[in-house]
Order: structure tokens, then sequence, then C-alpha cells
């Protein structure tokens, strides 16, 4: 069993196997372009951020047992598939949410359009009868 607040590197499907199981998981999605030890992230070039090196529905599947609630930060292009997982489950409540960044940082701008939001998917499992 791992333990909460500390940093592991791995695989993080494996990982979350080990996760112990809480009242909130927030996380977003793994990003392999990202993710690399190696690297200062100011520095690092973002090109293939969003190239997905995962199946989201394994991801979910993790995700799943581990929170009462869960909020998984995404790309715009992930929010349907992952409304539409929970949704589905037909367990709880589901909503997006969308943060208006203040400041946002102009990181990789000379390549693409940088958005000033990010979004997130939020699931409430409905309280359990006692």
């Amino acid at each position: 069993m791992l333990e909460i607040n500390n940093i592991y590197k791995g695989d993080c499907i494996e990982l979350l196997k080990e996760c112990p199981k809480g009242r909130l998981l927030l996380t977003d999605i793994p990003y392999g372009g990202v993710s690399r030890t190696d690297c200062h992230l100011r520095n690092l070039d973002k090109g293939a951020a969003d190239v997905v090196t995962f199946e989201l529905p394994v991801f979910l599947d993790a995700i799943y047992g581990l929170a009462d609630v869960i909020i998984v930060w995404c790309w715009i292009t992930q929010v349907s598939e992952i409304f539409n997982y929970f949704n589905n489950k037909g367990t709880g409540t589901v909503r997006q949410l969308i943060w208006a960044k203040s400041n946002p940082s102009p990181l990789n701008g000379k390549y693409v359009y940088l958005s000033g939001t990010e979004n997130a998917i939020w699931f409430k499992k409905k309280e359990l009868a006692r």
C-alpha cells in the first residue's frame, strides 16, 4: 500500500492499484511527454504533451473505486469521454469544471495558441443509505 502525500515514479496504472481509498482524488491524466524527470518543466518542449500514450478507459477504471469524489483534469478533447464514463456508471453526479486562469503561462506559445482555461470533470458518488 502506498503512503499518501508522497511522490512515486512508475507506471501510474500499476501504482494506482496500491493507492489507499479516500474521500477525494484529484488527478490529471497521464502525460508521457511532460512527466520526464530529467528536465525542468519550464524548459520542456510540450509539443507532444497531448499525444495519448495510454488507454483512457483503463485509467478511469483504475481511479473509479479510489474515492467518493473524483476530479480529473484533462484536455478539452477528453472532456466528453471522461464525463460519459462517469455518467454511464449511474452511481453519482457528474459535472464539468472550467478554471479560468488569471495569469496563464505563455510557455510553448510559439507553437500553438494557449488557452487561458483548464478543464476538469468532477464526479461525486451517491451517498449510501445508512
